[in-house]
């Protein structure tokens, strides 16, 4: 009887391990938790549209990839255009290697 209770209970504790991993990681994936990791890494929010619907992250390299629900362009100082797939570097106080996105200067 002892070993099956080891057994329950080496079961209870991986499956508690893995359902707080999926926790974290689903929380990790919403679109509120970009926002507050650009603010974290000395960024305005605005830098990202608002149609985010999933994102990655390799936080050993930085490395980010954003999912929007759809193509769109922003007006800034220059036009901004971002496609459905946005990826890029984050470190402290910027954003390198972007790709899915492009701005056009506006002459008049």
């Amino acid at each position: 009887m002892q070993m099956g209770s080891r057994k329950s209970r080496s079961l209870l504790v991986l499956l508690a391990g893995v359902l707080s991993v999926f926790a974290a990681s689903s929380a990790a994936q919403s679109s509120d938790s970009f926002y507050s990791l650009l603010r974290a890494h000395g960024l305005p929010i605005g830098l990202v549209p608002q149609n985010i619907t999933n994102f990655t992250l390799d936080e050993t390299s930085g490395r980010f990839e954003v999912y929007l629900d759809r193509s769109c362009s922003v007006k800034f100082e220059s036009e901004v255009h971002y496609e459905t797939n946005v990826t890029g570097t984050l470190t402290y106080g910027q954003i390198g290697g972007l790709s899915g996105m492009s701005a056009q200067d506006l002459f008049l």
